[in-house]
Formats: structure tokens, sequence, C-alpha cells
């Protein structure tokens, strides 16, 4: 009799507490899933809540973008996000680090400083600044302010100290970047088929890289080398690194044009190397006339040389990264984790641009790419996430 009492009493306490309902997110919860890209386990978020409770709720999202006046690439990244942010109603707050604040004592400093001015946002998007990670996902975790990141991979060195998102920082929400292995390999290898097509000699190439000791420069050429082992025709005259300095780049090409002068190909790690070498190039009319350039990026300066031939092909995609996030966002913020479906650390391919469909990456043409179709909760599709470069930009009729 007692000991049917007992097991009566304890049924009703496992009854109760697992009725008892969870104090906030379980933001510790976390089960693992498998990484294709990354080899390794994880983290996703188990989510209590019913998926897109609060449909018609848009989060704040503070942006913190690096502030450099050589390139657009980050003007291209923060426009898309605007556009995107007005498709969901997204309250959007962006900031630019200048380079005097990007020093560790400074960046802690900037940080408290742009938080203490603005409006306090429920999430906050930024790529990471090299030597800043930690100082980054300590001040979020301590304000306790959802952080996604973009834009570089993450290294296996950063990942050993850090941990991937919702490990160690339970707050780092998520990461997003592009396969730079597979950019190298795949801009490699349509340069090869486009020499293919106008001789049947062996392909000699010069590749200008951006800079080798980071972690952008060290993946593209891996992808460029693992594509050149497969192809012994193809000679690797010369591989030489312009520091991300279109100058530099000038200047390198013409003395490499003067120094190998037969040059079929050029591999550009980054469209405003690109366009260098083409200018470097235009002392060198037989070179020119014959040399195919190809590079990594999609800058809205790099369509005119795509359409007069001057550059063969652009590989991109990644200037849509920060317009992706905010669906993905408006979405967790709805109680619909997108890390079930994609894990925490996301990636893609990069796709090619080339003079056929050049006319996609026109600045009327991208005005009207609608971002708000990869939220599941917006839209009420239950659809997949699917990041795809080229369907982004195919989504309307082009004219």
């Amino acid at each position: 009799m007692l000991l049917g009492l007992r097991v009566i009493a304890f049924s009703l306490f496992c009854l109760l507490a697992f009725d008892l309902p969870a104090k906030e997110p379980a933001l510790h919860s976390v089960e693992y899933a498998h990484s294709d890209v990354l080899q390794s386990q994880v983290p996703i978020l188990k989510s209590s809540a019913d998926a897109c409770s609060n449909k018609h709720a848009a989060p704040r999202v503070m942006v913190i973008m690096p502030l450099d006046r050589t390139s657009t690439f980050w003007e291209n990244i923060v426009k898309h996000m605007k556009l995107a942010a007005e498709q969901l109603t997204i309250n959007l707050d962006v900031h630019y680090l200048k380079q005097s604040d990007s020093r560790r004592f400074n960046y802690s400093e900037y940080l408290n400083r742009v938080l203490a001015s603005s409006e306090r946002p429920d999430y906050l998007v930024t790529p990471f600044f090299k030597g800043l990670e930690k100082t980054l996902l300590e001040l979020t975790s301590q304000e306790k302010i959802s952080l996604f990141t973009f834009n570089v991979p993450l290294s296996d060195e950063m990942t050993a100290t850090l941990g991937f998102p919702r490990e160690r920082y339970p707050y780092w929400i998520g990461h997003i970047s592009p396969d730079e292995v597979d950019a190298g390999y795949q801009l490699a290898d349509r340069l090869i088929q486009l020499a293919a097509k106008n001789s049947t000699d062996a392909v000699k190439l010069i590749a200008v890289n951006g800079d080798r000791t980071g972690v952008v420069g060290q993946l593209r050429e891996k992808g460029l080398m693992q594509r050149l082992a497969l192809s012994p025709d193809v000679e690797l005259l010369q591989l030489v690194d312009a520091k991300w300095m279109p100058g530099k780049a000038q200047y390198m090409a013409s003395r490499l044009v003067r120094r190998h002068q037969d040059i079929d190909l050029f591999w550009a790690a980054s469209d405003h190397i690109a366009m260098a070498v083409v200018n470097a190039l235009a002392d060198y009319e037989a070179t020119m006339d014959k040399a195919i350039v190809g590079s990594i990026d999609w800058t809205k300066e790099i369509g005119s040389y795509i359409e007069n031939r001057s550059v063969g092909v652009s590989f991109g995609g990644h200037i849509f990264e920060g317009a992706w996030i905010l669906p993905l966002l408006y979405d967790h913020y709805n109680h619909q984790d997108f890390a079930k479906e994609l894990t925490s650390v996301i990636s893609y391919k990069m796709q090619g641009i080339t003079a056929k469909n050049s006319v996609l990456l026109k600045a009327n043409n991208i005005n009207k790419i609608d971002f708000s179709y990869l939220s599941q909760c917006f839209t009420g599709n239950g659809g997949v996430y699917h990041f795809s470069p080229l369907k982004q930009l195919t989504q309307y009729d082009v004219k």
C-alpha cells in the first residue's frame, strides 16, 4: 500500500514538473547537428515557444559596418539591408566603425558609446573585426543582446578559442559567410573553360590575391590551387599579393606583363583588383586583346567591365548577406528559429556573372529584389531557407 502511494505521488510530481512553463527562452538548451561545411558540431536552439506566434512583430536591429571609403562593397551591403528592412518593417539602425575605433580598447568604448546613445536593439548585426572578436562576444553577452555575425568564414583557430555560435556565447545566435574555397575554385575553373574556347594550347595564368595572411585570401587561394592541381596543362606563372589595394594591384600587373608577356588568364581575388589589372593592361594592347580577367565580389562598378568584356566573369552574392540575415532575425524574433533547419553557422556558394547575364547587376534591377520571401513567418509559406545569389537576381523580369 505504501509503495503504491509513493508511485502515485512520484507520477503527480512528474506531471506537475513537466507542465511548468519556461521562465525565458531556452538559450542554453542546445542540441547538435552536423555541418557539412565546417565538418564539426554546431549547436541548434531548442525553442519552447510556438513558431511564428507573434507573426506581425518586427525587431529592432542595429548594424555596425566598417567605414571604408576605398570600396563600395560595404555600401552595397547596407543598401540591400535597408531594402530588406523596409520590406519586413524592421527598424534598422546603421552605424559605421572608423579605423581609429578599430583598436581593442577604442572598440570597446565605441560599442558602449553606440549602445548608450541609441535605442536598445533586439539584435546586433556586424562582421567580426580582426583581433576584436572576443571583445564583441563578451560585450553582447554582458548586455544580453543577440548577435549575428557575417562575411568572413570562421577559422579553425577562432572556433578553437571562442567556439561556435550558441556554445560558449549563447547570445551569439548565428553566422553566415560564403564558401570562399569554392569561390576561388569556381573562378579558376570558369577562366580555364573560357581559355579553352580560345585556344587548345597550354594556358598561362597569373594570380593576384588580396591578402594571403587573411582568412579570405587564404581560402580563395586554396580553391585556386585545388583547381590548378586538376589541370597540369595550366601553368601558374606567378601568384602575388596586392593587399586588397587597387593601386598596388595595377602596379604589380604592369610589371608582371612586362616580365611574362604571354599571359592567357588573370585570376583576381576581388573586383577592384580585376579593374586595376584591366587598367594596367591598357598599356599592353597585345596582352589586353588576349588575356581574360576574372574576379570575385559583384561590386556595382564591375558590371560595365563585364558588359564590354574587359572582365570575363565575376563571382559573388555576398553583397546580399546582410539582407539575408534580416528575414532570419524576423523569424527568430517571432519564435521560428532558423537554426533548426540551417544550424547556427550558414554557408552558401557564390555564383558567376558573365556578359550573357550582366544585366542582372544593373541598379534598377537590383532595387526590385524582394528579400521578404525568405522569411517563413512574414510570408507564412512554411518553405525552406534557400540562399542563391542568381535566384535572388532573377525573381523579377529583367528589362
